[in-house]
């Protein structure tokens, strides 16, 4: 008999930490990783929980009687965590050709080539503008099909005709061409995303585990959770976990629902106070989305802050970002866009300053990438000693080292071993001659500012990233632009459900913080965000400069 449990709980109630001690407590049950799997929405939240995860086992993994046992029971515990697209990929046919998506060159080109064939005009992702008006017939053809797999429906003309897409073309030309494209899938041995999800289910896949944990489950589609539900339903499983939060569903273009918190549970856990932030912070999450109860718990000790801002020029936004840091001694820094238009503006903005900056997506942007702060940290403690001395290390060592931090890259590795003692300003030289990581042109800008300001950033860590990608995560400080797109506010005037969720992507965006928020006028153009123009009280009109002293 399976025992069902969920856990409901606002942003920064614990749902991650319960996680951990769910998972703590069946290993110390007997249970091994190899009977367990944590199902996470996306791969770098995989990756951060399976870290977290292996922190809350760690008395398990060092009960092993042998360093090799335990690095492998360490290997276990991350390898029990993945994405459902992941696992699930494990049951495809090796000799499939993978199109996961339009977001990279290689796999863009399947998908350029049928559309090619057909005369109809399809664009790489990562040139979309992130307005629908901009995007071509393809890409909205490719939406169409992902929809309509994703929300478990058939291909007919009244599906489609229901699909949030519009279109300047007939919907029976879109069904047509739709089929075309399954068949030159077929005949090219291709499959996508989705498919992983439709293929086990056809294949009657069932993961051999006696337990699945299943996070974020408010924003699974409803082909991801057919499969979950025949896992429940036929695999044998002694626990099922379901976590989520209902406020925190931002997945409907997908289509993603909340059924799955809707099962019936042997034991319900509800996590209504947020241990993340102040009550002033839960005051405003709570007026962005008023359905939304959360609070803030007791035990926070931070006071925290909410302030109203506006930059015009792009020396403003590092000068504000500066001075709070200053002030409130903040170690991290998320910047938030509602579109990836949004984020490449915020990513330009930092760059033109030289300021170092992590894209949270992974994609390839115009930020200062993290290698050189990272071969920094590295060289500052090597073999684990707080020094910047490498020449206690041999030859062989300190190339094994070069060729894990910065690849092989033979015409750099003898400037730094002539170094003899680490000098980070020499090695900033030699990086910057020899571009080891094949920057672009503006990247080498980037760098170049970097390199000759007086200011000093390698004390923040500072992510740009769409308010999507954030799921998960957070930081000390967090900035959201107001700005917002005139044709997407139409849209939210006219359809609650859109309304809604845009609603709940800003109630997202503002639990991120843990000590500050900042709403900053100016920076994205367009229109005042419906969501914050309604909903954020006046007393949020203070200046960051006036409010923090």
């Amino acid at each position: 008999m399976t025992e069902m449990y969920s856990v409901q709980g606002v942003a920064g109630s614990g749902k991650s930490f319960s996680i951990r001690k769910f998972y703590s407590k069946f290993l110390s049950n007997g249970y091994t990783p190899s009977d367990i799997w944590v199902g996470s929405f996306t791969n770098s939240h995989a990756s951060d929980l399976s870290k977290d995860i292996v922190k809350e086992s760690i008395e398990w993994i060092e009960s092993a009687q042998t360093i090799d046992q335990m690095d492998e029971r360490e290997k276990a515990v991350k390898s029990s965590v993945s994405t459902l697209h992941s696992l699930s990929f494990s049951n495809v046919v090796e000799d499939y050709n993978i199109c996961m998506s339009g977001s990279y060159e290689k796999n863009a080109i399947p998908y350029r080539a049928f559309f090619d064939s057909i005369n109809v005009e399809f664009k790489n992702r990562s040139q979309d503008t992130g307005i629908m008006d901009d995007i071509p017939l393809g890409n909205k053809i490719i939406k169409i099909e992902s929809w309509l797999q994703n929300d478990g429906r058939t291909l007919s003309v009244k599906n489609i005709s229901e699909c949030p897409v519009e279109l300047d073309v007939p919907d029976y030309k879109v069904k047509d061409i739709i089929e075309s494209w399954r068949k030159f899938k077929q005949m090219n041995m291709l499959v996508e995303h989705h498919d992983y999800i439709k293929m086990g289910i056809m294949d009657a896949f069932v993961p051999q585990v006696d337990i699945i944990i299943v996070d974020e489950s408010q924003d699974m589609t409803n082909l991801e959770q057919s499969l979950i539900r025949y896992w429940i339903e036929y695999g044998n499983l002694d626990y099922v976990v379901i976590v989520g939060d209902r406020n925190q569903s931002i997945y409907g273009f997908k289509p993603s629902n909340t059924t799955l918190l809707d099962m019936d549970f042997d034991h319900e856990i509800h996590l209504s106070k947020s241990r993340r932030f102040s009550s002033k912070i839960s005051k405003v999450a709570r007026k962005i989305y008023p359905p939304s109860d959360i609070k803030s718990h007791g035990d926070v000790e931070t006071d925290g802050f909410v302030v109203r801002d506006k930059v015009d020029v792009p020396s403003d936004l590092h000068s504000l970002i500066r001075h709070i840091c200053d002030k409130m001694d903040i170690e991290s820094v998320m910047l938030l866009g509602r579109r990836n238009k949004d984020v490449e503006k915020m990513i330009r903005m930092m760059s033109k300053q030289g300021i170092p900056h992590h894209h949270m997506s992974g994609q390839e942007s115009w930020g200062f990438p993290d290698e050189l702060k990272y071969l920094s940290k590295e060289l500052e403690s090597v073999d684990g000693e707080s020094t910047k001395r490498i020449c206690a290390q041999t030859d062989d060592e300190w190339l094994d080292f070069l060729n894990e931090a910065i690849g092989e890259v033979p015409e750099l590795k003898q400037p730094f071993i002539d170094m003899g003692e680490f000098d980070l300003d020499e090695s900033k030289d030699i990086i910057s001659r020899h571009n080891p990581f094949s920057w672009s042109p503006s990247q080498l800008k980037c760098f170049d500012q970097y390199c000759g300001s007086s200011e000093q950033w390698d004390d923040l860590s500072i992510s740009i990233g769409t308010i999507h990608s954030s799921k998960g995560r957070q930081a000390d400080l967090v900035v959201i632009p107001t700005g917002y797109p005139s044709g997407l506010k139409r849209v939210y005037e006219k359809d609650l459900d859109f309304q809604q969720e845009e609603d709940r992507v800003f109630h997202v965006g503002a639990t991120r913080p843990r000590r500050g928020l900042v709403f900053l006028d100016g920076i994205v153009s367009g229109v005042i965000s419906p969501t914050l123009e309604g909903n954020i009280p006046s007393l949020l009109e203070a200046k960051a400069s006036k409010v923090i002293q």
